[in-house]
């Protein structure tokens, strides 16, 4: 009865130290990063309909506006590169290491082109139609060329720590298994319900691993292996005539893969939700299982009491 008992605490007792921080597997941007990031939208759009004649419009207060807008892109440009570069990748193919070694580049070259900007708006030159024509262009490249960057970066960064969820998931599962076959050695009254539930747990691993994979096909197929229709112009650039004070240059493109029509850029977009909800559906599953095995504790518990 002693060996009973204390295989059945020790079930529960594992179960207790397997579960913190596993039903957590989800990370989302924090409301001050939105709020940023929605800040960064309203100031630019301020900047591009800013009116010569309008006096509220003071020249010195759009300068300012537009170094927080740059300073903010700047430090969120940097992150991701430091995400990036810091990634351990010991295990990744060829071809992503390639891919990843690109968008560093891109990274970079946006860094460059912001703090160019930066740096232009030192120019005691400076009137407020350039600086509106320079939010334009900085508006364009943002929206264009570098969230999609951004944000096929951090689909790529979610892959990558799902694989260490999926790590810890399987082998917490391979501990709960074995408790569970110690329980059924021994006869123990709830091993069968034990037994079922484990099942469920183990398939809904199961299931996540083979939608993650399903990500990780989909990431390769849109941003890795790319289209026939995409284009390298990361060494094209075009200039815009400002002001007769200034020739203001647009930034170079970065080495993404663009869309040529309408239809190809809703393809493009389509592909990116398709691996966040894939992402997203794989981590319930791992959040499910944890679930389950929190359900497996309580139940070994009732039976002891």
């Amino acid at each position: 009865m002693k060996k009973y008992a204390y295989s059945a605490i020790v079930f529960c007792l594992m179960l207790a130290l397997l579960i913190p921080g596993g039903a957590n597997v989800a990370s989302a941007q924090s409301p001050n990063v939105q709020k940023a990031l929605e800040d960064v939208r309203t100031k630019l759009d301020d900047l591009v309909t800013a009116k010569d004649e309008d006096p509220t419009n003071d020249l010195a207060l759009r300068i300012t506006t537009y170094k927080k807008v740059l300073s903010f892109s700047i430090a969120e440009a940097e992150d991701l590169k430091i995400k990036l570069v810091t990634l351990e990748d010991q295990e990744q193919a060829p071809e992503l290491k390639s891919w990843k070694e690109g968008v560093v580049k891109d990274l970079t070259a946006a860094i460059t082109f912001y703090r160019s900007e930066e740096k232009a708006l030192q120019k005691s030159t400076t009137t407020l139609s350039a600086l509106r024509t320079r939010a334009e262009i900085f508006k364009t490249f943002r929206e264009e060329t570098f969230l999609p960057l951004a944000d096929t970066v951090q689909d790529f960064l979610l892959l990558n720590h799902e694989k260490k969820i999926f790590d810890v998931a399987e082998r917490r599962l391979q501990k709960v298994g074995e408790d569970v076959e110690k329980l059924e050695a021994i006869k123990f009254k709830g091993a069968e319900e034990l037994r079922n539930l484990f099942g469920k747990a183990d398939e809904s691993i199961r299931q996540g691993k083979e939608t993650y994979k399903t990500a990780w096909q989909q990431f390769g197929d849109t941003y890795i292996t790319q289209p026939a229709s995409s284009t390298d112009v990361r060494a094209q650039s075009t200039s815009t005539e400002a002001t007769d004070e200034e020739n203001i240059e647009s930034p170079k493109a970065l080495a993404l893969p663009l869309a040529t029509s309408s239809e190809e850029m809703a393809n493009a977009t389509s592909s990116q939700s398709s691996i966040k909800d894939l992402a997203r559906n794989s981590l319930d599953a791992v959040q499910e299982a944890y679930r389950i095995f929190i359900e497996m504790s309580s139940f070994v518990r009732k039976l002891l009491k």
